[in-house]
């Protein structure tokens, strides 16, 4: 008797899980960098604005991939939604509470994020096709 195989899923959740890993190991390797290499200032405001977008990227992936078929659309447009106001309401915070505030590190960490976003994707199509896990 053959074994049952299991159907490929509707939708790969590895990308952007993968692109979560990847922006949250490059937050904490610059957060260690910026540690190192400058004062406590520009690490704190680096890595708030790391977490700030990496957490309006949570939500979006979440609130995103949760559904598959008809229903994913509705997921994408709730994920950009709670990822815009994640990144608002978590600017505006950081912005009025944490003091003194150097916004070039700020902003800075959320390009360092960002650019994972944009690089990630590229990376895992040039990669070769892996088995499933």
């Amino acid at each position: 008797m053959a074994p049952i195989s299991r159907p490929a899923p509707l939708l790969d959740k590895s990308l952007p899980h993968g692109l979560l890993r990847w922006q949250a190991v490059v937050t904490v390797l610059a957060g260690i960098a910026a540690a190192l290499f400058t004062g406590k200032t520009v690490t704190l405001s680096l890595l708030a604005g790391a977490s700030v977008l990496w957490l309006g990227q949570l939500c979006f992936v979440w609130l995103a991939f949760r559904h598959t078929g008809t229903a994913a659309l509705g997921g994408f447009y709730q994920g950009i939604l709670g990822k815009f106001l994640i990144v608002i309401v978590g600017l505006s915070l950081v912005m009025s509470w944490l003091k003194p505030l150097n916004g070039v590190a700020l902003f800075a960490g959320m390009l360092m994020v960002q650019a994972v976003a944009w690089v990630y994707p590229l990376w895992q199509a040039r990669q070769p096709d892996r088995p499933a896990r």
